[in-house]
């Protein structure tokens, strides 16, 4: 494709000749010549008129034409300009491209210099104008999978998240399978320094154990049977961005060793191979698993997990921010196309409500499943109960804690079940806050000493933090 053909050139020039022969030769290679013979009136052209490039003189009777390409590119921003001029001055070829001149000629000059040029700066315009819309479709694309929801703990995740893309800190992401995880890390990504450079990922437990390495660290031929050329590994790919190691916990005791040291010190050889690589990779691990746990038995290495729990992050599941469901089913609604005759589906009150009773193990993604499921399976555009039937959903089934608010057929002695309840909120209250009864009294609207009283009397171990 021929970018020079068609496209509208504007061309400043005090000296009539060289305007004249500048039109002639545009006009032979199929442009539209603008030709203005200040820098005002071009300007004035350049505001009314959509250009793709423009010539420019120096040295003009009004301004020059340094001042002139300034006010181009506020204008049209990224508009491909040449200077030219008779000065020899190395100073003002300088000033002219920190200005933004994509190319600063010298008189005398060719024609076939500027024509070379002109094409070169419109390739490389088009370029840009093909990336910026790439990148615009790529954002719309993640737009469609960020971090949703109004409650006060997704609003109090996406402070830290915010302190935390300012940093080149490890993170270390934590929360039960299906909360989101990975959505957080590439919040994370894109919000800091590093959005501009990868973002790489690499799934620990998808991997076998005896090739993990080399997926971590590249190889060379030869390293391995199998091995017929060199590969960089994710870290190499990830220099100068972020690399995420998705469930970490399945990591055996050896490879975790290895990760160790390239989180002390930034370097690493591939495997089969004696050079060291250095790198500058931002780790963000994320898990499922409990890793204090682990440590405690002996399956995850202490040290690591101090390096790796430098900012720890935790996100919550679904059944602690059950407010925002109605934000979640609408965008996956509209994610997964639902409307029929030009009407938005929805889910009716009552299925709303059957659904918060949920405890929701497989949390958002199980929500987004269900979804999909429900689109496919359900007779919309309005979703009630016998469409959570169809799609295999079990109604009813709530969470433990309103289970034992239900009246059993035989019935129940009170006091029992209230002690029971009460030892179960007590319990979540304390898992919640790690054990920090201050804390845990807050969330259930208690004295420290009610809370305290309350679990001797239980019979709960009396923790000292």
């Amino acid at each position: 494709m021929d970018r020079l053909a068609q496209a509208r050139i504007l061309v400043v020039d005090d000296d009539p000749r060289l305007l004249r022969l500048f039109t002639r030769q545009l006009q032979g290679l199929g442009c539209t010549p603008l030709p203005c013979a200040t820098g005002n009136e071009g300007l004035d052209v350049a505001a009314t008129h959509p250009i793709d490039a423009a010539i420019l003189d120096l040295v003009l009777p009004d301004m020059s034409g340094i001042k002139v390409m300034e006010r181009l590119l506020e204008l049209h921003p990224g508009l491909p300009c040449l200077i030219i001029t008779g000065q020899r001055d190395v100073r003002t070829a300088v000033q002219a491209m920190r200005a933004g001149a994509y190319q600063f000629l010298v008189k005398p000059h060719t024609l076939e210099e500027v024509e070379a040029d002109l094409r070169c700066a419109l390739e490389a315009r088009s370029l840009k104008l093909e990336n910026d819309e790439l990148r615009q479709q790529l954002r719309e694309v993640n737009s469609q999978r960020r971090l949703l929801g109004d409650s006060v703990e997704i609003r109090q995740l996406r402070r830290v998240i915010d302190q935390v893309a300012r940093s080149d800190a490890t993170v270390l992401v934590t929360g039960e399978s299906g909360t989101g995880k990975e959505l957080v890390v590439r919040e994370i990504h894109e919000r800091g320094g590093r959005s501009e450079r990868a973002l790489v990922s690499l799934n620990c437990s998808a991997v076998p154990a005896s090739l993990l390495e080399a997926e971590l660290f590249g190889s060379v031929a030869g390293a391995f049977t199998g091995a017929t050329s060199s590969r960089p590994g994710r870290f190499a790919l990830a220099d100068g961005g972020t690399l995420l190691l998705d469930e970490v916990g399945d990591m055996s005791l050896e490879m975790q060793s290895k990760v160790l040291r390239v989180l002390q010190e930034q370097e690493f050889e591939p495997v089969g191979s004696d050079v060291t690589v250095h790198v500058d990779t931002r780790v963000i691990a994320a898990t499922n698993r409990d890793l204090p746990e682990m440590i405690r038995t002996e399956k995850f290495r202490a040290d690591l997990y101090y390096r790796l729990n430098v900012v720890p992050v935790e996100v919550p599941p679904l059944r602690n921010h059950i407010e925002d469901l109605p934000l979640l089913i609408a965008h996956f609604l509209r994610r997964f196309g639902g409307a029929s005759n030009g009407r938005s589906c929805e889910f009716t009150p009552a299925t709303l409500a059957e659904l918060a009773k949920h405890d929701w193990p497989g949390n958002v993604r199980e929500l987004e499943n269900l979804v999909e499921r429900i689109l496919v399976l359900g007779d919309g555009p309005e979703f009630d109960l016998a469409d959570l039937e169809t799609a295999r959903f079990q109604v009813g089934v709530g969470r433990e804690e309103d289970a034992a608010l239900r009246l059993p057929a035989g019935g129940l002695e009170l006091s029992s079940a209230l002690a029971t309840l009460e030892r179960s909120l007590i319990d979540q209250a304390l898992e919640r806050c790690l054990g920090n009864k201050s804390n845990a009294a807050k969330l259930l609207g208690l004295k420290r000493t009610t809370f305290v009283e309350k679990l001797r009397r239980l019979g709960a171990p009396d923790l000292d933090f």
